[in-house]
């Protein structure tokens, strides 16, 4: 099958660009800000327009910033083409030192770490370095000092990610797609977050119910209230009753269902259309 030649003059609106090089809209406008690494075309509204080398640009950027490199260092390599000589940070090491800023109660280190996490990294990278730092500390149940570092923790990132969700969810341009989403016990509301923003990239406006969900009656009648398509359910505890849950959706087969957590799906949730994600990288 032959492809449609691409047209160099051709201009493109952010969430074309968007969709094509896999960096929300926020992002795309933080790096042309901070670190000067395209020139979009402005229209007499103000509008962005991108041009072919702007999206080829970007798509080179991604894939640096993939390596683990950080976006400052970015614009330099391009501009020299020399090879990055350093081994990249991976999201467990990058997670090791936020780990190391809670551990000395720094809020300020923390604080400048996650802006910078957040600014210099595409989504995936973010999204599981934050995931694998909750992980790590929800290992840990040795004294206080460990629980002292998971409150001090979520009260670094949270109100960061829930900014991060409200801007995600306001440069939505299709008609929202409600899906309730619910905690398990034992889940740190950072896992919340993080799966709410991933049902945002794929056209769904999360509501999000801070308590377990139960396949019930009365679930089928929260969702109607609500105008919801389907329902998620966010565990780390590994305590989820995922048959249960296949036999309610397998009763209530209109509502789409999702799971992000690391157990097994098993064959039930393929042949009733469930949908897995895993919880942690």
């Amino acid at each position: 099958m032959s492809s449609q030649p691409i047209d160099d003059n051709a201009l493109f609106p952010i969430r074309e660009v968007s969709r094509l090089t896999g960096v929300n809209a926020i992002t795309l406008r933080a790096w042309e800000r901070r670190y000067g690494l395209i020139e979009p075309i402005r229209t007499e509204s103000g509008h962005r327009l991108y041009t072919q080398e702007n999206i080829d640009t970007l798509q080179e950027v991604v894939r640096l910033t993939h390596q683990g490199i950080p976006i400052g260092r970015v614009k330099g390599l391009l501009q020299s083409r020399r090879p990055e000589t350093t081994d990249p940070k991976t999201p467990s090491q990058m997670g090791n030192r936020l780990q190391e800023l809670c551990a000395g109660k720094d809020l300020t280190g923390l604080s400048q770490r996650i802006d910078q996490l957040l600014a210099d990294y595409p989504e995936p990278v973010w999204q599981n370095t934050l995931a694998e730092t909750t992980h790590q500390l929800s290992l840990r149940h040795d004294n206080t000092a460990d629980q002292a570092q998971r409150v001090f923790w979520e009260a670094a990132i949270l109100p960061r990610l829930y900014s991060r969700l409200y801007l995600t969810l306001r440069e939505m341009t299709q008609p929202s797609r409600p899906v309730l989403l619910g905690i398990q016990p034992d889940t740190s509301p950072v896992y919340a977050l993080i799966s709410a923003l991933k049902l945002v990239l794929k056209g769904y406006y999360p509501i999000i119910q801070h308590a377990p969900l139960t396949p019930d009656t009365e679930l089928v009648s929260l969702l109607q209230s609500l105008q919801c398509l389907g329902v998620s359910v966010v565990d780390a505890s590994g305590q989820c009753d995922i048959h249960r849950w296949h036999d309610w959706h397998q009763q209530h087969g209109s509502f789409e269902l999702y799971f992000f957590m690391d157990q097994s799906p098993g064959s039930a949730s393929q042949a009733l259309l469930a949908h897995h994600y895993p919880l942690n990288p």
